[in-house]
């Protein structure tokens, strides 16, 4: 999993160390670095995450908690703990599943007034360190969300 360096820091208020001091302290403690890239000025860690760590270290986020906890490092607030009002709610939109033992949740949202476009540079620089195309402002929101917490999504058009 390639990890963005500068990504990392917007979780934490303190600055983290240099590449080679995040290496350090991950192989020590965590996981194995298989090296350090440069690409956008930022250092790219190409973390091994084991299969036992799979299922809550495939992200930014997660990885930023591991070096928070390794370096006694706090971290900003963190958004995904924070309660979320999802109002209005809406009909336009619905969901069914059909194998709950294979999905037992998903949530869907509905938002209006989008262009698809180019994403603003920010966006592309994040992504293309990690070694991803930018598609487009849509495309790309929904990459950002997976490689910053770990959950996947899909953005559909709801006229289609």
């Amino acid at each position: 999993m390639k990890i963005s360096r500068n990504w990392l820091q917007t979780y934490f208020d303190k600055p983290l160390p240099d590449a080679d001091g995040l290496s350090e302290a991950l192989t020590f403690h965590a996981f194995e670095i298989d090296g350090v890239e440069q690409a956008n000025n930022d250092d790219i860690l190409d973390v091994k995450i084991t299969a036992n760590r799979g299922h809550d270290c495939l992200n930014h986020r997660s990885i930023a908690k591991e070096i928070s906890a390794i370096l006694d490092l706090p971290m900003k607030q963190d958004p995904l703990k924070m309660q979320v009002q999802l109002e209005p709610k809406t009909n336009l939109v619905s969901v069914s599943i059909n194998e709950p033992t294979l999905c037992y949740r998903f949530t869907a949202g509905y938002i209006r007034g989008v262009t698809v476009k180019e994403s603003p540079d920010w966006l592309k620089h994040a992504l293309e360190s990690i070694g991803q195309r930018s598609i487009n402002n849509v495309v790309d929101a929904t990459n950002f969300v997976m490689f910053n917490t770990g959950q996947p999504l899909h953005a559909f058009d709801a006229q289609k």
